[in-house]
């Protein structure tokens, strides 16, 4: 399966994002450098949430917090993409996340941006360039 010869995705967890490029190396591999990156500025412990459970005063449940958490980092990611996007003049973008991320990026991004990205299914935000590149997921997702 023959690789574009430069092509751009985005992997992506609940902590942060990369911005990656991917060109063909002479030899038929695949080369991935990190370009750019974003990490969540959420901050644990300082957004409260009523909740019946929760009295004045109280944090809410951690299970809110983790929501809050999810929604922050949606929105901040929405931003950074649209912002990189232009920056890079990237047309179409896979992105790779976590189902939930994906989800909650769907929720926070205007829909301009959401018909720039692929949605992949996976957790490879933790993976090395090196690593990124041979893994079979992207491969296909970058696959001309």
């Amino acid at each position: 399966m023959p690789i574009v010869k430069e092509a751009w995705f985005v992997v992506a967890d609940i902590e942060g994002a990369r911005l990656l490029q991917a060109s063909s190396t002479k030899h038929g591999g695949l080369h991935v450098d990190e370009i750019d990156c974003v990490a969540t500025t959420f901050a644990a412990g300082n957004h409260h949430r009523p909740s019946r459970i929760s009295g004045p005063g109280r944090m809410a449940p951690l299970g809110h917090e983790h929501e809050e958490k999810l929604a922050h980092f949606a929105r901040e990611l929405a931003t950074w993409l649209q912002h990189t996007l232009v920056v890079h003049a990237i047309g179409s973008c896979p992105v790779f996340a976590p189902a939930h991320l994906i989800g909650a990026l769907r929720q926070a991004a205007p829909m301009t941006l959401i018909r720039k990205l692929r949605e992949c299914e996976g957790e490879l935000a933790g993976l090395s360039t090196a690593q990124l590149a041979e893994h079979p997921k992207v491969k296909a997702a970058l696959a001309g």
